[in-house]
């Protein structure tokens, strides 16, 4: 599958090959960078060949990793997945589902374990046709590979992230603070920081909290807006994204930089207010953002520090994008990315 590719000089439909992408976008990084093959045009300004997954919730769900000409080079189904990670040695996939998780293989897309989230007497708010008494199945928004034979899900209503083995035994479990105990929606895209704490991004409590490995407390940002993804940078920075936009707090909850939803809708050229869900910083210093909406609004776009997009990717059969997670040239995690 292709991808129509916009920048500010247009839309162009993209089917390089691998091999082309790595003789011809080698040194793209920061340049201008114009290449022909056959009647094919790519332009590419200020950004860069990345590979990257994504999971999306049209048509039942998927998941997907994408190459750097954006074309879409190996897809599984799965029940609407929030989050999905590639392994260290990029053998395997690690996807959230509605009521669970699975570990597949790569390539022969099997199912290596799984992990079911519980069913229990649900006790908090009365909302999306749930009351409390009422038994229920949890969902689980979160997917994420740990060392040491760990992995990390969650259980949205309990505002819980618990750390498993492969046969699904829980071994740790944080809990967060929650303005909004709601079966579906509660948090979304919540993870383990490379500095070990925890991080959740909580949508219907408009609200990011963040744990130390004992559970405590350490940050707490109220955002204006429902917040969907969050990512910790390097120096501790919170890099965000929601309904508000894509924005940047520091360690004391201040908003130190923003590219707001009506700045995105205006530079995307949108036709309908853009929800931003996950963001993830590139390597070049660049942000990819996913959207979740139909086709008013870009799928995914690469934005800079700047608030320029300059780079859209749309998929004319695929709408609700969820995560991302960035990839190196033979489809494995970059560390810290």
């Amino acid at each position: 599958m292709s991808a129509k590719i916009f920048t500010s000089g247009g839309a162009f439909e993209i089917f390089l090959t691998r091999a082309a992408r790595e003789n011809k976008f080698r040194d793209m990084k920061g340049k201008l960078f114009i290449a022909v093959v056959s009647t094919t045009i790519f332009c590419a300004a200020q950004s860069f060949a990345y590979n990257f997954l994504f999971t999306a919730h049209s048509k039942g769900g998927q998941v997907s990793l994408v190459n750097g000409n954006g074309e879409i080079v190996w897809t599984i189904n799965a029940k609407h997945p929030q989050r999905a990670d590639v392994s260290p040695d990029g053998k395997s996939i690690f996807i959230s589902e509605s009521h669970g998780a699975k570990m597949v293989d790569k390539q022969s897309k099997k199912i290596l374990w799984e992990y079911v989230t519980p069913k229990v007497k649900w006790d908090g708010e009365d909302a999306q046709k749930v009351k409390k008494g009422d038994t229920v199945w949890l969902e689980n928004p979160v997917a994420q590979i740990l060392e040491d034979g760990r992995f990390l899900v969650g259980n949205e209503g309990k505002t819980s992230l618990i750390e498993i083995n492969s046969k699904g035994e829980e071994l740790k479990r944080i809990v967060s603070e929650s303005l909004r105990r709601v079966r579906h929606g509660e948090f979304r895209l919540a993870s383990k920081t490379p500095a070990g704490t925890y991080l959740f991004p909580l949508l219907e409590s408009s609200l990011l909290t963040e744990y130390d490995a004992d559970g405590n407390q350490i940050l707490r940002i109220k955002t204006n807006g429902g917040v969907v993804g969050a990512q910790r940078l390097a120096n501790g920075d919170i890099l965000a994204g929601g309904f508000f936009g894509v924005a940047i707090f520091n360690r004391k909850g201040e908003m130190v930089w923003n590219f707001s939803a009506e700045e995105l809708k205006r530079e995307s050229k949108a036709k309908s207010q853009i929800i931003i869900c996950d963001v993830k910083e590139l390597p070049n210093g660049n942000i990819l953002c996913s959207t979740y909406a139909g086709k008013d609004m870009p799928d995914i776009m690469e934005i800079t520090k700047d608030k320029k997009v300059v780079r859209i990717l749309d998929y004319p059969e695929i709408t609700h994008f969820s995560a991302l997670q960035i990839l190196d040239d033979d489809f494995k995690p970059i560390k810290g990315k």
